[in-house]
């Protein structure tokens, strides 16, 4: 816990100039993650069952984001 706020307390210290290339840095990293990881899930495909025409189910593949749009 001390090793936290020796963390902080580093960061308040430096100057601001210092302190916003480090955010932009750490705002960089977490957009590229979150796009790996939208990727990811884009190419992931789940089969779900779904209704056809005539009743019967009939097995469909689709990514996690079809899925949330179609509901």
């Amino acid at each position: 816990m001390s090793r936290i706020k020796d963390l902080f307390d580093s960061l308040l210290s430096q100057d601001m100039g210092k302190q916003a290339r480090q955010v932009e840095y750490v705002t960089a990293v977490v957009l590229l993650a979150m796009l790996l990881t939208i990727g990811i899930l884009w190419q992931y495909k789940l089969t779900v069952t779904v209704r056809g025409n005539s009743g019967e189910p009939v097995p469909a593949k689709m990514n996690v984001f079809e899925l949330l749009l179609k509901k």
